[in-house]
């Protein structure tokens, strides 16, 4: 932009200085080159000056999801009014824009019975003034941070706005939550195959899903000396590497079939775990 006005003043001075010169002398026209340069800048310098000082808008300072959550529900509190927006007042889950819908099956945003959020507000400095307004627009902090200048808290979706309108507040985003894996170890399939893509955007798992498999046998699954045998300490059931089952053994102690989870039975006699 700087480029582009000085190219333009050069070619008005060049201009300027010889169509002026002409009738007024070099000085007077040097002189009034120099005024109307002075306007140009005092003009772009002020409309550069009323832009950068308008502030953010409420919407500016929430996540995109959160976002799309404030504007998808209707403000019920006149502005300064803590109110909380219980489920029964109106708040459907599945009338939200599909973002909302997708993170919270997703497991990345929580919203409890109550219709309230949880989240981080991000702050200029945690105070017991800032605490106050904060619980003034309905918002219930779980966790303040001091040093790092954010809380945790739960915030009613109708007051998101209002809460990131406050001066203090600089941004508003969801908790970065752990996500856990299926199972003590995850194959590099899982990624390579983007199956990881279909449990959280499609909320596929595999549950109910059977598989086949032929194998020599299953032993370290069950438990041993029983007749009727959950899965072994420390074994793969208990790690969440395969589903909940229970075997069953005959008085020679083997393994003879299993249900549950896991069902199977065995091809030869004497065969198992």
């Amino acid at each position: 932009m700087f480029n582009s006005l000085d190219r333009s003043l050069q070619g008005i001075s060049r201009r300027k200085i010889v169509d002026v010169s002409a009738t007024c002398g070099p000085a007077s026209a040097r002189q009034l080159l120099a005024t109307g340069i002075a306007l140009l800048l005092f003009f772009f310098c002020d409309a550069t000056r009323g832009s950068a000082s308008q502030p953010a808008t409420p919407v500016a300072k929430l996540a995109t999801v959160l976002a799309d959550l404030a504007q998808a529900v209707s403000p019920t509190a006149a502005p300064g009014k803590a109110q909380r927006a219980p489920a029964e007042a109106g708040f459907s889950l599945e009338s939200m824009p599909k973002s909302v819908r997708d993170a919270v099956h997703g497991r990345h945003l929580r919203i409890n019975t109550s219709a309230e959020v949880q989240v981080y507000i991000l702050m200029t400095a945690v105070t017991d003034e800032n605490l106050r307004q904060l619980a003034a627009q309905g918002v219930t902090v779980e966790i303040a941070d001091v040093q790092g200048g954010r809380v945790q808290a739960r915030v009613p979706v109708t007051r998101l706005e209002a809460v990131a309108a406050l001066p203090f507040v600089n941004f508003i985003r969801p908790p970065s939550y752990a996500v856990r894996m299926t199972g003590s170890v995850t194959t590099e399939g899982d990624t390579i195959l983007r199956t990881d893509q279909v449990r959280s955007q499609l909320k596929l798992d595999g549950t109910g899903v059977r598989v086949g498999v032929i194998s020599d046998g299953i032993k370290g699954i069950f438990a041993t000396g029983c007749t009727t045998c959950s899965g072994v300490t420390g074994g793969p059931i208990s790690s969440l590497d395969l589903p909940p089952a229970t075997g069953t053994r005959n008085t020679s102690g083997v393994l003879t079939s299993s249900s549950g989870g896991i069902v199977g039975r065995s091809f030869v006699s004497g065969a198992g775990g």
